[in-house]
């Protein structure tokens, strides 16, 4: 299985593509098909992993934003009285 400590998704998604055109060729061995097709696998698991990450750390910022525009015009409102 290849390294992919340190690859983003879209290297990640650019291994897939690699991946499925050489499977969708048929001149590979069983084994080595089966050994393409675990290699694909992990990187759409890492794939999946990169996105969760990048999907909690929008959450976050989201959240933040949300939480200096309630403050912001609560110090707006509260001046007014």
């Amino acid at each position: 299985m290849e390294t992919t400590h340190g690859m983003e998704f879209e290297d990640h998604l650019a291994a897939i593509e690699t991946i499925v055109r050489r499977l969708e060729r048929g001149d590979m061995r069983l084994n080595e098909a089966l050994e393409a097709f675990r290699t694909a696998c992990h990187h759409i698991r890492e794939s999946e992993r990169l996105l969760e990450v990048a999907v909690q750390e929008v959450r976050e910022l989201t959240a933040t934003l949300r939480s200096e525009k309630d403050v912001t015009e609560a110090g707006l409102f509260s001046d007014d009285r």
